[in-house]
């Protein structure tokens, strides 16, 4: 939830969590937990009335859940 909620404006704390997960070796797990926070904030947002908040924070999500659908591919592909 913090990767999600705190990534899109404080970067540093992101990259930091990134980094903890790589290092302790549950990044399969931690991607596929961003991926259904993502999809749950995706609806969450998809649901809300049409106003700027609404449409900023659906730029922010969007992009973050491209990112995550691209890093489940990837941890997908080094699979046997």
């Amino acid at each position: 939830m913090l990767h999600t909620q705190l990534g899109a404006y404080t970067p540093v704390i992101k990259r930091r969590i990134d980094e903890f997960v790589v290092e302790s070796g549950g990044e399969d797990a931690f991607v596929v937990n961003l991926v259904a926070v993502l999809t749950r904030e995706l609806r969450l947002h998809h649901e809300l009335p049409d106003g700027p908040l609404r449409e900023s924070r659906l730029s922010l999500i969007e992009a973050a859940w491209d990112q995550a659908r691209d890093r489940l591919h990837q941890r997908a592909g080094r699979r046997p």
